[in-house]
């Protein structure tokens, strides 16, 4: 499938797990209404178990250097690891994005290659990451809580 988050914005539609009524159900947003976007992908070598997450983000213009971006990371890193049992979480950003490989980095993510992808019908290099469940433990935080974890991962079948 090719890479289309490179084209991430605020006129594209995107997938977020709301609970309803003790269900997981998906439900589709404009990304224009929402200050950012979060797309967690589970990577799953069974049908039970998640051993690696990808998560990518975008924030509006607007919405940046307030540090919702590392929030954000963090909720996500706290949703792969604990509340999904993942080995490990991924993620990439486009090598001129100076602030997401900021956060990338100062999270304890290490950096895990390049790779390419297509940005506004070109080609752009991508700084891979890659952060470890011993490495998140190190410096997990104590002040996020999950919620709705096991309607989610029953609706995601793990």
């Amino acid at each position: 499938m090719p890479n289309q988050r490179a084209n991430a914005g605020p006129d594209q539609n995107y997938l977020d797990f709301r609970s309803s009524s003790g269900r997981c159900v998906p439900s589709r947003h404009q990304a224009k209404e929402h200050p950012q976007v979060l797309i967690i992908a589970p990577s799953a070598s069974s049908s039970t178990l998640f051993t690696s997450v990808t998560t990518f983000s975008w924030l509006a213009q607007s919405a940046r250097g307030r540090g919702l971006g590392r929030e954000m990371r963090a909720a996500a890193l706290h949703l792969a690891f604990e509340g999904f049992a993942a080995v490990q979480a991924e993620s990439e950003a486009f090598t001129d994005n100076v602030g997401s490989n900021r956060i990338s980095a100062s999270m304890g993510y290490e950096v895990n290659g390049l790779a390419w992808a297509s940005r506004r019908g070109s080609a752009g290099q991508l700084q891979r990451w890659r952060m470890t469940r011993q490495a998140w433990s190190a410096n997990r935080r104590g002040d996020i809580q999950l919620a709705g974890v096991p309607d989610c991962r029953a609706a995601l079948g793990c």
